[in-house]
């Protein structure tokens, strides 16, 4: 059963020279329980793509055409009070940078216990539980400190466990993650692969998952889809696309992906 299905998205922002395209024809799908992944070097609208789905397009930038449906219902025409409900509850997004995700002047229990009750019509006492709680199933080491602590006062792989624990706790059915990695050493990078392999097999979630790195898509998706300049030059299942890439842009990626193995 499909969950997620890109058809034809158009993306474009309006510049002083004109409109230029972002995202041209990209489409795709996502089936349940599964990881979607989506490739390519910086610039070519993995992103784009990714906020298209929440219609958290930046100012200037609007969807010119195409179709996003999720469970059936076309997010692309919803208005901004359902899209409201979906975010953080039916679709959540881990994104790049942890330091940037966090509110530096409130604690990291206020900041997901918020995210708690922003879908959920319960007492903040038992949304501070709740909160306590996804941060010990993301291996926090002292959940109970971290709690009370502050942005600052934690390591950036810290940060990143919390931002996922604020994407899951209101248990979405998508969640998508823009290259949640990147920001981070190499030794916390393959803690927090991990760990997100622990979370899709436990909590049955559907992905959307943004890298520029082939070895991490390989790793962690089903499907992939290849961008190159705002157009999606090749999909197929990660076995295919590995093995037998079709397009001269894939086979220059995997060719990266070997050089620096």
């Amino acid at each position: 059963m499909k969950i997620l299905q890109v058809n034809d998205l158009k993306v474009c922002f309006e510049t002083g020279t004109g409109p230029v395209r972002v995202v041209d024809g990209v489409g795709f799908e996502i089936e349940k329980n599964k990881c979607f992944g989506l490739v390519g070097e910086s610039g070519s609208g993995k992103t784009m793509t990714a906020l298209s789905v929440l219609k958290l397009i930046p100012e200037g930038g609007s969807i010119g055409s195409g179709s996003i449906l999720f469970n059936g219902t076309d997010l692309v025409r919803c208005d901004e009070k359902i899209m409201r409900s979906l975010r953080g509850s039916k679709i959540s997004i881990v994104f790049q940078d942890p330091s940037s995700a966090l509110n530096p002047v409130f604690t990291i229990g206020y900041q997901v216990a918020e995210a708690i009750l922003a879908h959920r019509n319960i007492g903040k006492a038992r949304a501070g539980e709740i909160a306590l709680e996804y941060l010990k199933k993301v291996h926090i080491p002292d959940p109970v400190k971290i709690f009370h602590d502050y942005p600052h006062q934690l390591s950036g792989g810290t940060k990143q466990r919390i931002g996922i624990a604020m994407a899951l706790v209101n248990s979405p059915e998508l969640l998508i993650l823009d290259e949640p990695t990147t920001a981070l050493d190499v030794t916390i990078q393959a803690r927090i692969l991990d760990l997100l392999e622990e979370i899709k097999e436990k909590e049955k979630l559907s992905m959307l998952f943004i890298s520029h790195d082939f070895g991490i898509i390989a790793r962690m998706c089903d499907e992939v889809g290849v961008m190159c300049k705002g157009k999606m030059v090749e999909r197929g299942t990660k076995d295919a696309i590995i093995r037998s890439p079709k397009n001269d842009y894939t086979i220059s990626l995997l060719g990266s992906v070997k050089a620096f193995a």
